[in-house]
């Protein structure tokens, strides 16, 4: 086989990878990322408006650039936008071309012998760069930039270096600092002279203007790319604690890097090479930068991803000189090496489970517990698990967009904690509930992977119309004295004064209501599914509950009322609650149609009630001496309710309808 074959087998293989791991429970092609759809909304306003901006509305525009850390993700969405593209799928494409791209940079070094595919190997085992390829994110268009400058610069192609190294800065802030490292590199490279020039001309550091440029004009334009770079440089403990705690994961899922020990042993003695010692260096470079910003997305850790290509051509620097020494024994160990290390990367594509007869589910879930905190909405797993939980997340709140976007008015507010997808999917207003997407004038904060705690009374003093919590189909909507919108380690509170602060928190939620809705667009045959909300009580729709008894059958019916102004019109899932009373005290629970039942006092499968709909909804309808001459006693009166589907009865939150007591005699 020569080497051509085995580059595009291994750039089909890689493909292969990301169709795999990247899907959705029934096998479609997963969508991107949730952040990544910041991007795609703030490129599509851009494409239809001229102005970078998050939402527009009556009241002024709502963020900037500076709302995402990625202006090239921002430009590749608003050219996509004006080609008429579907943006998320088309990004997703852009992505995946990009890893391809990468594993043939990787090699063009020692092209002459079989350690030359060894980066390429590496690369398509890799469950992150499959992952990444896929997720419609920025990380591998700066896996591409990074990968693709420093093969440029190596060999001496000034103009793509060029290139490339504007795109690597403008892909995202740590961009600025391997770009620094490749200028550094170049400049020591330039000053040792001949001996220097292994591959081709000293790149002359002019090749570095336009980066400086295209950064400049990213900054003017608004982008937060300084002021990331800037947040790193401070070294905040939290951050720097939780990018360490990913990188330890990210090596757990990857065990790649792991081979990283044959250039530094090299090195020390002194037989690495140039190119290798420089890779070395860059890699560095990246990973502290990653780490000491606080980490980057959860589902494989992609913002380690764009070091692989660099750490790769290092590692295969380090096992030529190995190889080098034609001892057997080395040569042995060197290929042992990458087998070990491709079988522990591919293993991490796979989720949890046996190997053959070999009990090995439990041990591969204790492997890939994650030792950094999970974003909210997310699990916190490793590996293909991690992944599958964000498309999970994606997948729901794809489905939650449509929905409030066909049932809300444009000029209605959502505050969610995930606001790229919903945005994207609907044009009333979605607030981050971090505030990274700030209104003009308000300084935005950063878009990191650990946001630092809000105060959620401040958030609540905006009065959103609706909020959409953490626990978004499913679990209690309060836990304790403060709302579920957050996990507890987001919320601010200070000891001293962390009364006060729960007080004006329920100050505010006194102006919200439960509201448990269902997407009705869901495909027939399937069940209703829940969605819990918290909405703006003056901005609900009241239900009424009307009792009638004519000729002995009771009739029970239930109905909105007269929508308020600004009123969000949004199904309900309700369940029924009916006690009969008989003339003895007797309390026997009865479903809709008057029979006596055992166990859970509500009707379990609940049922829509919905605003659009003209005639009232049928709770129970039934004959009242049937009932009597089942129960064997007369009926003295009937107490119905109407809860919210899905939260206990006799939490005071769960009421749906003011209750009504039918007298029957």
């Amino acid at each position: 086989m020569n080497r051509i074959t085995a580059v595009l087998l291994a750039m089909v293989a890689l493909l292969v990878h990301a169709l795999v791991v990247h899907r959705e429970p029934d096998g479609t092609f997963a969508p991107a990322f949730e952040s990544a759809h910041v991007a795609y909304v703030l490129g599509r306003n851009l494409a239809e408006t001229g102005q970078v901006t998050w939402w527009t509305g009556a009241e002024g525009s709502v963020g900037g650039l500076a709302s995402y850390p990625s202006p090239a993700l921002v430009w590749l969405a608003t050219l996509l936008e004006l080609l008429r593209t579907n943006v998320d799928r088309a990004a997703q494409l852009v992505g995946v071309l990009c890893a391809l791209a990468t594993v043939f940079l990787s090699t063009r070094f020692d092209t002459d012998r079989i350690a030359g595919v060894i980066p390429a190997l590496l690369l398509v085992s890799s469950g992150a760069v499959a992952a990444a390829g896929a997720s419609g994110t920025e990380w591998p268009i700066a896996m591409f930039a990074l990968a693709a400058s420093f093969v440029a610069l190596e060999h001496g192609r000034g103009r793509v270096a060029a290139v490339a190294l504007a795109l690597l800065v403008t892909s995202r802030p740590e961009g600025m600092f391997a770009a620094a490292a490749l200028f550094v590199l170049a400049v020591m490279r330039r000053l040792r002279g001949p001996a220097a020039l292994e591959r081709g001309p000293a790149p002359s550091p002019l090749v570095f203007a336009p980066a400086v440029a295209a950064l400049g004009v990213a900054h003017a334009l608004g982008a937060s790319l300084l002021s990331d770079a800037r947040a790193v440089l401070e070294l905040e403990p939290d951050a720097v604690s939780h990018g360490a705690a990913q990188g330890v994961d990210f090596l757990v899922e990857t065990v790649t890097p792991i081979l990283l020990v044959f250039p530094v042993v090299a090195l020390l003695r002194r037989g690495l090479s140039a190119v290798g010692a420089r890779a070395l260096a860059v890699t560095v470079v990246w990973v502290a930068a990653v780490a000491l910003g606080g980490g980057g997305p959860y589902a494989f850790h992609l913002a380690f991803a764009p070091a692989l290509p660099i750490a790769f051509i290092a590692i295969q620097q380090g096992m030529a000189r190995a190889l080098d020494t034609y001892r057997r024994s080395m040569e042995r160990l060197v290929w042992v090496s990458v087998s070990i290390a491709l079988f522990g990367s591919l293993l991490a594509s796979r989720f949890p489970g046996d190997l053959g007869r070999f009990p090995f589910e439990k041990r591969q879930e204790r492997l890939y517990a994650a030792h950094a905190a999970a974003p909210i909405g997310r699990a916190p797993l490793l590996g293909r698990a991690g992944l599958h939980s964000e498309i999970r997340l994606v997948e729901r709140l794809r489905r939650v967009g449509s929905f409030l976007g066909s049932r809300l008015p444009e000029e209605a507010t959502v505050l969610s904690p995930w606001p790229g997808i919903l945005q994207w999917r609907m044009r009333a207003r979605v607030i981050d509930a971090f505030g990274r997407i700030a209104p003009d004038g308000t300084p935005a904060r950063r878009w990191s992977p650990e946001p630092g705690p809000i105060d959620l009374g401040a958030l609540l003093e905006d009065a959103p119309d609706l909020v959409l919590p953490s626990q978004s189909a499913h679990g209690d909507y309060l836990r304790g004295e403060l709302p579920d919108l957050l996990p507890e380690r987001f919320l601010t509170l200070d000891p001293e004064d962390g009364p006060a602060r729960r007080q004006l928190t329920r100050s505010q939620l006194a102006r919200y209501g439960i509201i448990v809705t269902t997407n009705s667009s869901l495909p027939s045959g399937r069940a209703p599914e829940p969605l819990l909300l918290a909405q703006r009580r003056d901005t609900a729709q009241p239900l009424v509950l009307e009792s009638s008894l004519e000729d002995g059958r009771i009739q029970l019916d239930l109905a909105f009322e007269e929508a308020p102004p600004r009123a969000t019109r949004l199904p309900q899932v309700l369940d029924s609650m009916l006690v009969a009373v008989t003339g003895s005290g007797r309390r026997a629970l009865l479903d809709p149609r008057g029979h006596e039942v055992d166990g859970a006092p509500v009707s379990a499968s609940g049922f829509v009630v919905d605003p659009a709909w003209k005639s009232a909804v049928s709770v129970a309808r039934f004959d009242v001496a049937a009932v009597e001459e089942r129960l064997g006693e007369p009926l003295q009166r009937l107490e119905v309710r109407i809860l919210h589907h899905g939260i206990a009865p006799d939490d005071p939150r769960s009421r749906a309808a003011a209750p009504v007591a039918v007298e029957l005699r």
